[in-house]
This record gives C-alpha cells, sequence and structure tokens, in this order.
C-alpha cells in the first residue's frame, strides 16, 4: 500500500511573452508517483526537468494546476487549513542550501523550538527535551542549541537542516539536492545519517539528485524525469543495470563510472530538430533520440506499465 500517492499531477506557469502577449510553461505533465513506508524513492533528471516543482507540489508550497495528492489513502485538499498542517508536519523538506535555509538571526533551539510550538502542545520542558533528542540523533551536541548557524560547518548545518526536517515525526522527508553545497568528504557522512534515520524512524525518503553515483547508494525505486515528464521509472537494479529509455541511457552514458555497464554501445543520434506544428503532440525527447520513429514526430507516448515495478514512456516498448 502506498504512503503517498500523486495521481495525474499537471502544473502549468503563465509566462508574458510581449506587452499583451501570454504563453504556457508545462512545468509537470501528468505525473504519477507511488512512495512506499520506510522506502526511498529517487527523481533524477537534468536542471529544468520539473524535479523541485514535483517537490513543491508535494510538500504543498505551490498547487498543482490539476490532479490530487494522497496521504496515507486521503486525498488532500491545498485550500483546507486542517489538511495543510497535517501535511506540514507530516511531509517535511531538506533544502539544497543549508547556509540559506537556516535563519542567521536564531540560536538553533530557537528555530527548532520556533517549529514545535507552532505545531505541536508540547510544554516548555517537553520543547527542549525534544530538541536535544533530536540535535543528539542526528549526530550534534546538547550545547549546540545556544549557537548561531554561522559557528557550524556546511555539514553540521546540514544536519541542522535534518533536525528541523524530523522533529515533528514525519512519515516522509523530501531530500531536495541535499549534498549539492557539501564538500565531498561531508556528503558521505550526511548520507549515513539519512540512511540510519530511515532505518530507526521507518519514514520514507523522496531524494531528488543529478548524482547518479549517491543515487544507486541509497535509493530503492528511481524515477527518471525529462522536460517535466517521468520517462522510466523502476527498481535501481533494474534501471542501472539496464536503462531503456533514450534518455535514461544518456544520463548514464555522460556518467564515467556507469559507461562500463552498458553491454552495447548506444549509438549517437544527429541532433535533428523536428519541424513541430504549434501545438501538435510530439515526444518531447525526438530530437535527440536514436530509435526515433514518424509517429514520434506527431504523438506524444504515454507511459505505460510493464510490468508491477517498471514503467515507461517510449513507443519502442508499447
Amino acid at each position: 500500500m502506498s504512503l503517498l500517492e500523486l495521481k495525474n499531477i499537471n502544473k502549468n506557469y503563465t509566462l508574458a511573452t510581449g506587452l499583451f502577449a501570454v504563453s504556457q510553461l508545462q512545468a509537470n505533465i501528468n505525473i504519477n508517483l507511488n512512495l512506499k513506508a520506510g522506502k526511498t524513492l529517487a527523481i533524477v533528471g537534468e536542471s529544468g526537468s520539473g524535479k523541485s516543482t514535483l517537490a513543491k507540489q508535494i510538500i504543498g508550497i505551490e498547487k498543482p494546476s490539476s490532479g490530487d495528492v494522497f496521504l496515507n489513502n486521503k486525498k488532500l485538499d491545498f485550500d483546507n487549513s486542517t489538511h495543510r498542517r497535517e501535511r506540514f508536519k507530516q511531509i517535511r523538506m531538506i533544502f539544497q542550501n543549508p547556509y540559506e535555509s537556516i535563519n542567521p538571526q536564531l540560536r538553533i533551539g530557537e528555530t527548532l523550538e520556533h517549529t514545535l510550538k507552532i505545531n505541536t502542545r508540547l510544554s516548555s520542558l517537553d520543547r527542549i527535551k525534544k530538541i536535544e533528542d533530536t540535535l543528539l540523533l542526528v549526530g550534534l551536541q546538547k550545547s549546540h542549541q545556544f549557537h548561531y548557524a554561522h559557528n557550524f560547518s556546511g555539514g553540521q548545518r546540514q544536519r541542522i537542516a535534518i533536525a528541523r526536517a524530523i522533529i515533528l515525526e514525519p512519515s516522509i522527508i523530501i531530500a531536495d539536492e541535499p549534498l549539492s553545497a557539501l564538500d565531498v568528504s561531508v556528503q558521505a557522512q550526511i548520507i549515513n545519517l539519512l540512511q540510519s534515520l530511515q532505518e530507526k524512524l521507518g519514514i520514507s525518503i523522496i531524494f531528488i539528485s543529478h548524482d547518479l553515483n549517491v543515487v544507486e547508494h541509497i535509493a530503492d525505486d528511481v524515477m527518471v524525469m525529462y522536460q517535466g515528464r517521468v520517462v522510466e521509472e523502476g527498481k535501481v537494479s533494474q534501471i542501472f543495470d539496464e536503462p531503456l529509455h533514450p534518455y535514461t541511457q544518456k544520463l548514464f552514458a555522460s556518467t564515467p563510472a556507469y559507461r562500463h555497464r552498458f553491454q552495447r554501445t548506444i549509438p549517437k543520434a544527429p541532433v535533428i530538430k523536428i519541424k513541430k506544428e504549434s501545438g501538435q503532440p510530439h515526444c518531447s525527447y525526438v530530437d535527440f533520440c536514436h530509435i526515433r520513429e514518424d509517429k514520434c514526430k506527431i504523438s506524444s507516448p504515454e507511459i505505460i506499465q510493464t510490468d508491477q515495478d517498471y514503467r515507461i514512456a517510449c513507443f519502442k516498448f508499447e
């Protein structure tokens, strides 16, 4: 049974293209997602693929243009204040840059207590106890609650961000590129911390990243996005052993650590800017695909489920 389920999520932005002209940017297109309890789902793709936009809709920062979000089989209403509070407690986020996500004017204890004051009915003494226990849980000291953010290294700040995320005992954590602003020497420590917390607390994790090495190490399932769409999804072992979608193959081919895993050479397709009529549906990857067909130019493939744990959006596999 799914802990979190997204059904046909679409997110459109209206952009001004002239004095009186506007256009629609489709940031997410018909996204379906299932996250199981205690599991880690990685979402990968290049910049602009819609990963972070999707995360903002899951946590409730932005409202989907259409589609539904279910938590524990309960449909969440974006405009319902009770649902918003429940979502805020049950789904927490770790942001990309620990230097920007923590208020520099507050002591760490004040930052954590503010979260508890708003979302719980704990007494002052119980809040202090909860803060101290949470700091210890993420590998910090009780005394760190009296320090300001500038007193900490990048890795320590990310531990504080993780403490703020778990202090309400959520069921889901969304980690949006949580390692990209950290030194390589610190990244492994944060990965190990997330895995340890998942084992101790039973939380589920949505891990957004462009680093395939990290994804293979931390995730159970992988969702690959391109230009707002999910193009391939499956178990880590399946996707990493034999990616089938041409875009996923390109991702692996451009990562030196994985080139040797391919049993065959992925031919490079000449980039051909296919002429498309305005508004005419087409495969978003058609210009770069080495297995493109004529119908790719005039129709967009739906994502289909070929077995219990695998989905792909490509006419070649229908």
